[in-house]
C-alpha cells in the first residue's frame, strides 16, 4: 500500500479542477493524447453541455515519480543507451510488436507464445521455449521456473493475455527473478488495447558485491517490484469532484474515500465562497491539503495575490503553495510529485499479496471492509458499487454481504476506472474500484454501506465486523412534485427514481397524490440547479416525460400542544404557530465538527 496515494481536487466551479484532471490523464499516460477530448472525467453529456461537473469521477492512473512518465511509457526506453541489455531488448520489442501487429487482440496465449517461436527465427533470435530453470534458496534448488521463453539464455519473456498487468503478476516475475540467476524479464500482456511490455529487473538485490550497481542497471531502473514501485512506479487514485454547492454531498463522499486534497484556486478569482466551504469539509475528515493556484498563464492572474489569500487561509509559507496552468501543463508534473510526498498512503491491516496461494489465504482468513462511496445501475450486472477497500481483498466469484441491509450477492467482476471500466482479478486494501453484485433491486445496495464477507465463506465462519462510519444523509433545501403526464408511466417513474437515488443520494422521495394531476412522487433537492439536472437526466436516460410543480421550501411545523409535522406549501400551514423554521436550515461548521463531521451516522439534526 505504500505505492498507493488516493486524492480528490477541490475547489469553487469554474476554477479548472476538470482541466487539471484532463493534464494528470495525459501526464500519467492514461489515455492517449489522440483520444483526449475536454472534461474527460465528465461522464455524461449534461455535464460538458453545461461545462459543470455533476458527478464525482474516480480514475485510476499509474505514475513513475523520478521520470514524470507512466508505465506503458517505459517501451519508449529501449532506445535509452542505459538501458540493459539494450539492443537485444530492441530485438525482441520489435519481434512482439510484428506478433501484435499481425494476429491483433483476443487471441489465447498459446497463440501468441507459437507466433513468437517463428518471428524469434525470422530475426535470427536465439531462444528456449518453456525451459526447466532451477529456483534456488541459500544456494540449493528447491523447486523449477518455466518462462515461456529465455532468450539467449540472458533474457526471460513472461506472456499474458489479460485485461491489464497487475502489481499481483508483477511481482510473482520478480519472485521468480529472485530465486534464479537471470537479471532481466519482459511481462507482455497481449489481452490489453495497447500492447504492455513491463520491464522487472533483479540483480544486486541478491547481495552479489561483484556485480556493480552502476555496471548494469540505468538509474531509471530499480533493483525489484518492491523498490521500484516504493521509489518510482505509484497507483493514483483521483476522485474528481463538482465545485457548485448543490453537489456538495457529492463532495463529502468522495472526501470519505480518500487521505489527500489538492485545494486549487484561480489565479483570476481568488479564494471564493466554495473554496473554504470544501476546505472545511476535507478539514473535517482530517485530509492532507496540498494548495494549488491554477491558470497562472492567463493576463489577468494575480498569482501572488492569490497566493495571501491562501496563507491567510490555511496558515501556510509561500512555499508550500504550487503554482499549475491545467490549460498548458506548466506545473502538473511537479504537483503529482508533491502528491506522492505529501499524500501519505492509505491505512490497512494487510498488505496486498504476491502470489495467488497468499491471495487464497488472505481471502478465506483476513477480515474484508470496504466502502460503498458510489453506485450506478447496469442493466446486465445491476447494482455496480463504487467501493474503497480499507482491509482484506475482494476478488470476483467471492460472495459479500453488505451490512446495512443484509444484502448478499456473488461478485460478478472485480475492475478499476481508467476511466472507463476495466476488469481485473482483485482489489486489495486502499485501492478504488467497482464491484458487479447482480443486485437488481437498487435499495439493497446503499452509499455509505459496508461491504465485507459472507458469515460463511467454503464453509468457515468469518467473524463480524465493525462497519465503516457512512455518511450523514443530506438534508434536502428544496421540494417539488414529480408527476408523469402518462399516469401508466407511474411505475416506470418510481423505477427510474430508484436508480437514479444510487447514482445520486441526495435525492429523496416519497409517493404522493393529487385530485388534479394524479400519483407521483414528492421529491426533495439540494437546490435549483440539482434539481434541474435531475429532471433532465429523467428525461433522457429514462424517456420520461413529467410534470413538476414549482419549488418551496419545506417547514417543520411544531404546535402548540406539541405536535410536530412536516408542511410542503403555504396553503397547508397551520393557523395557530409556535416556532417556525425551515426543515433543512444549514449547520454551522462548528456544530458540524462537534458532531464528529458528515461522515457521522446520526442524521441531521432538526431545529
Amino acid at each position: 500500500m505504500n505505492a498507493i496515494r488516493n486524492f480528490c481536487i477541490l475547489a469553487h466551479i469554474d476554477h479548472g479542477k476538470s482541466t487539471l484532471a484532463d493534464r494528470f490523464l495525459e501526464v500519467t499516460g492514461t489515455i492517449e493524447k489522440r483520444k483526449m477530448r475536454e472534461q474527460v472525467l465528465d461522464q455524461m453529456d449534461i455535464e460538458r453541455e453545461k461545462g459543470i461537473t455533476i458527478k464525482m469521477q474516480p480514475v485510476r492512473m499509474i505514475y513513475h515519480a523520478d521520470r514524470g512518465i507512466t508505465q506503458k511509457s517505459t517501451l519508449n526506453y529501449a532506445e535509452d543507451s542505459e538501458l540493459l541489455y539494450k539492443d537485444l531488448t530492441y530485438k525482441i520489442r520489435g519481434a512482439l510488436f510484428q506478433v501484435r501487429k499481425k494476429i491483433g487482440l483476443g487471441h489465447k496465449e498459446q497463440v501468441y507464445h507459437r507466433a513468437l517461436e517463428i518471428e524469434f527465427k525470422n530475426i535470427g533470435v536465439a531462444y528456449e521455449s518453456k525451459k526447466n530453470i532451477p529456483i534456488l534458496y541459500e544456494g540449493k534448488s528447491v523447486g523449477t521456473y518455466q518462462p515461456d521463453f529465455v532468450i539467449q539464455n540472458t533474457i526471460l519473456i513472461e506472456l499474458k493475455a489479460l485485461p491489464e498487468i497487475g502489481r499481483l503478476q508483477i511481482e510473482q516475475v520478480w519472485s521468480y527473478l529472485k530465486g534464479c540467476e537471470y537479471k532481466l524479464a519482459l511481462l507482455v500482456n497481449y489481452g490489453s488495447t495497447d500492447l504492455e511490455i513491463k520491464r522487472i529487473i533483479y540483480d544486486t538485490a541478491r547481495g552479489n558485491p561483484s556485480v556493480p550497481r552502476s555496471s548494469v542497471l540505468s538509474p531509471r531502473e530499480s533493483t525489484g517490484v518492491n523498490d521500484q514501485i516504493k521509489n518510482n512506479d505509484y497507483i493514483l487514485n483521483l476522485i474528481d469532484t463538482p465545485g457548485h454547492v448543490d453537489f456538495s454531498y457529492e463532495v463529502s463522499r468522495a472526501l470519505a474515500a480518500v487521505e489527500g486534497a489538492i485545494l486549487l484556486v484561480d489565479a483570476t478569482q481568488g479564494v471564493q465562497a466554495q473554496t473554504i466551504a470544501n476546505l472545511h469539509l476535507a478539514e473535517a475528515e482530517g485530509l492532507v491539503i496540498i494548495p494549488v493556484v491554477n491558470k497562472i498563464d492567463l493576463p489577468s492572474a494575480e498569482v501572488e495575490k492569490t497566493e495571501e489569500e491562501i496563507m491567510e487561509l490555511l496558515s501556510v509559507p509561500r512555499e508550500a503553495i504550487l503554482r499549475v496552468s491545467g490549460k498548458t501543463g506548466e506545473g502538473v508534473e511537479a504537483l503529482l510529485a508533491a502528491v506522492i510526498e505529501r499524500v501519505p498512503p492509505p491505512a490497512g491491516n494487510n498488505q496486498f499479496p504476491q502470489d495467488s496461494n497468499q491471495l487464497s489465504i488472505i481471502n478465506n482468513t483476513n477480515t474484508l471492509r470496504a466502502l460503498v462511496f458510489d453506485s450506478f445501475f447496469d442493466s446486465y450486472q445491476g447494482v455496480i458499487a463504487e467501493i474503497r477497500v480499507v482491509d482484506g481483498v475482494i476478488r470476483t466469484g467471492e460472495r459479500v454481504r453488505f451490512c446495512a441491509t443484509g444484502a448478499e450477492c456473488e461478485v460478478l467482476e472485480v475492475g478499476v476506472f481508467v476511466p472507463e471500466r476495466r476488469h481485473g482479478e482483485a482489489l486489495g486494501p486502499g485501492e478504488i474500484g467497482y464491484i458487479a453484485t447482480g443486485i437488481k433491486e437498487p435499495e439493497r445496495v446503499r452509499v455509505g454501506d459496508t461491504v465485507t464477507k459472507c458469515k460463511r465463506l467454503n464453509g468457515l465462519d468469518v467473524e463480524a465486523v465493525e462497519p465503516l462510519a457512512g455518511y450523514r444523509e443530506p438534508a434536502p433545501m428544496v421540494f417539488s412534485s414529480l408527476f408523469p403526464e402518462d399516469q401508466d408511466e407511474y411505475e416506470r417513474l418510481r423505477n427510474a427514481l430508484k436508480k437514479l437515488k444510487l447514482n445520486d443520494a441526495a435525492v429523496v422521495f416519497e409517493p404522493e397524490e393529487s385530485g388534479t394531476l394524479g400519483r407521483g412522487f414528492r421529491t426533495g433537492f439540494l437546490g435549483m440547479l440539482h434539481m434541474e439536472i435531475v429532471s433532465e437526466r429523467l428525461r433522457r436516460e429514462y424517456g420520461l416525460a413529467l410534470a413538476f410543480t414549482n419549488p418551496s421550501v419545506t417547514f417543520r411545523v411544531l404546535r402548540r400542544d406539541g405536535r410536530r409535522e412536516v408542511v410542503y406549501t403555504a396553503s397547508r400551514m397551520p393557523e395557530s404557530l409556535s416556532r417556525l423554521v425551515p426543515y433543512a436550515c444549514l449547520r454551522t461548521r462548528r456544530e458540524d465538527l462537534r458532531d464528529g463531521g458528515p461522515r457521522g451516522r446520526s442524521a441531521p439534526r432538526a431545529v
